[in-house]
């Protein structure tokens, strides 16, 4: 409403604006079309009358031609300029009247001295034309007379009209001034009414978001006057009602899920005890019968013992496998981020895996840098290289299976290449989750567990890196494990290579969307899980800034944050502190910044731009 008595108030306002520039306009149009041209015509009409008057006595005294070219011009310029006052001066009764009287005089002079004078040229003596020309010189003054009488009327009027003209654009000014200024006093009245009874009210229902989104109660801050927004602040409260009782529900259930995936972690723990407690006397006794310690052993026997040993080791490393996702699911595996020479793991998983490769007929090879350095956990790595290498030994029927590895700015990246049957487009994705095969192999038993690549994407993620395949069935697979770089110089450290950004969170999730929103930024990213590692892995890879999560299921973001402010291999690092409690009181120094979740991409961004241009030192 007070916008439309605004905008109303702007369109009279703009009317009478407009209003006063037509008038304006007119009186304006006035004065150059009637006036000014009167006051023209006048000074024309007395020239003309005087170079005829001029030419035609010294036409008469000479009687030589060339004194009646002023004449003749005198004539025409008197005819025209006659003719454009009688059109002006229409609806001048003064200036009419006089004009008339103009023309009366000269018509008189004309018939009683310029015709006969004329006429007599040459006929009459000299002493006639001189005796004449008195005659004419008293017409003719009564001519000048009744011309300078209209040229009085004429300037009579135009000053008359030139000050009501003045008059006029005063009060039209003045009259939209006023209007202007009443307008502005209105509006501004207005205005202060609309903040009184609107803006006010207004700011109250954002205090109640404030608290809303602070988690305060928002029923203590006094509801608006206005009914329209006092429906608004019901709707409010009721919608922070509901929002407590939900958030009181996912409290409930997120209790819920810590205690059982407490409960699973126990439970996995304690099976893991039990399983491997008889599988180790079930395989140290298959062993012990089959060293013939026991007695005799017949060929048959020591097949049968082989496959109890067998099948009790695939047991074990199944055990193993569901241990280590359970770890990485619930933010307990413990990884380091050192300094590795890709080059001698690859080597050493290859050994491993030769005698099987030699019995099948496969070729291994290992091409490419060899000397490069990747950040990973030594032991986290061999794992991945075995799962990745193990798979291709064990799915290539004959050809070869390649390890290449490849360094660039910002990361190291091992790939390997086998020549097996190749994976479809449509289970590439499946083979990276749990307990999921594809293929031949999820029905004829030989796929293993189907928590290798599950776990190695896993561990390749925590260490910053990441793990993708390229593959066509019948031709092959390639997979590509990305780890972090790390370039040795002369002073230890690398200028190059792009600023690392350390995240500290339990939550894989978390961490994989960082690695992400981060690697997009052009920034490197390491992901740390285990709390207790934190310390440590900071002060070792030295991050240009650490993302930090406060709520951990052992310890406490807090406790994190006040390791690295008294390590002084890491106090000086700026800490974002980034949860879904508010603590900023809680900062000691002006290096730790804080977000609250969720944090957009954008948010990000904003708070990381600072570091892109920064180097990452990296102890070697």
């Amino acid at each position: 409403m007070s916008i439309g008595l605004v905008i109303a108030i702007l369109l009279i306002n703009l009317g009478i604006t407009t209003w006063g520039v037509l008038q304006l306009r007119g009186l304006n149009e006035q004065l150059q079309q009637r006036d000014l041209p009167l006051a023209a015509d006048s000074s024309g009409l007395q020239l003309a009358l005087s170079n005829e008057e001029t030419g035609l006595r010294g036409y008469l005294l000479t009687a030589q031609w060339t004194f009646l070219q002023p004449l003749l011009t005198g004539q025409v310029t008197y005819g025209q300029t006659i003719s454009d006052l009688r059109t002006r001066s229409a609806d001048i009764p003064a200036v009419a009247a006089a004009l008339a009287q103009v023309e009366s005089a000269v018509q008189h002079w004309i018939a009683g001295y310029e015709a006969p004078a004329l006429a007599g040229v040459g006929k009459v003596p000299q002493s006639t034309v001189v005796a004449d020309a008195v005659t004419g010189k008293q017409l003719f003054d009564s001519v000048r007379t009744s011309e300078q009488k209209l040229s009085d009327v004429i300037t009579t009027t135009t000053n008359g009209d030139f000050s009501d003209a003045l008059g006029a654009r005063l009060r039209i000014m003045l009259g939209v001034i006023g209007a202007s200024v009443v307008g502005v006093l209105f509006c501004v009245g207005l205005l202060l009414l609309t903040s009184r009874y609107i803006l006010r009210p207004v700011a109250g229902l954002r205090q109640v978001a404030r608290a809303m989104s602070e988690g305060e109660p928002a029923s203590d801050i006094a509801p608006p006057k206005p009914p329209e927004l006092r429906e608004v602040y019901d709707s409010m409260l009721v919608s922070e009602a509901t929002l407590r009782e939900r958030q009181a529900a996912l409290g409930r259930a997120n209790d819920e899920l810590v205690k059982a995936s407490q409960m699973k972690s126990d439970f996995l723990a304690t099976m893991s005890h039990e399983l491997r407690t008889p599988l180790n006397a079930i395989l140290g006794f298959t062993d012990l019968v089959r060293s013939g310690a026991t007695g005799p052993v017949t060929p048959l026997m020591d097949d049968h013992l082989e496959r109890v040993r067998r099948n009790g080791s695939i047991l074990l490393d199944l055990i193993n496998d569901v241990l280590d996702l359970s770890k990485i699911e619930a933010g307990r595996m413990t990884l380091t981020h050192d300094v590795v020479v890709t080059g001698t793991l690859v080597r050493r998983v290859m050994a491993n895996v030769q005698a099987l490769a030699d019995a099948k007929g496969l070729r291994l090879a290992v091409t490419g840098d060899t000397e490069a350095l990747a950040l990973a956990d030594p032991r986290g790595l061999h794992q991945i290289l075995t799962n990745l290498i193990g798979n291709a030994v064990k799915f290539t029927a004959a050809g070869s299976v390649t390890c290449r590895i490849r360094a660039d700015r910002d990361a190291t990246f091992i790939d390997v290449t086998d020549t097996g049957p190749g994976i479809a487009a449509d289970h590439r994705a499946e083979i990276f989750e749990p307990f999921r095969q594809v293929g031949e192999h999820a029905t004829t038993g030989t796929g293993g567990t189907g928590l290798g690549l599950a776990i190695s994407v896993r561990l390749a993620r925590l260490m910053g890196g990441d793990i993708t395949l390229m593959s066509e069935p019948g031709a092959g697979s390639r997979f590509t494990v990305r780890l972090p770089a790390v370039r040795p110089s002369q002073n230890g450290s690398d200028s190059s290579r792009a600023p690392l950004i350390m995240a500290i969170d339990d939550d894989l999730d978390s961490l994989s969307l960082w690695q992400a929103q981060v690697g997009r930024m052009g920034l490197q990213f390491v992901g740390v899980q285990q709390s207790a590692a934190a310390v440590d892995s900071a002060a070792s890879l030295r991050p240009v800034a650490i993302l930090l999560d406060i709520i951990f299921p052992e310890g406490d973001g807090w406790d994190i944050l006040e390791r690295l402010r008294e390590d002084p291999r890491t106090a000086d690092i700026p800490v974002h502190v980034v949860s879904v409690v508010d603590g900023e009181e809680r900062a000691r120094d002006a290096t730790v910044k804080f977000m609250q979740k969720p944090v957009t991409e954008e948010r990000l961004r904003q708070a990381l731009a600072q570091y892109r241009q920064q180097p990452v030192e990296v102890a070697v």
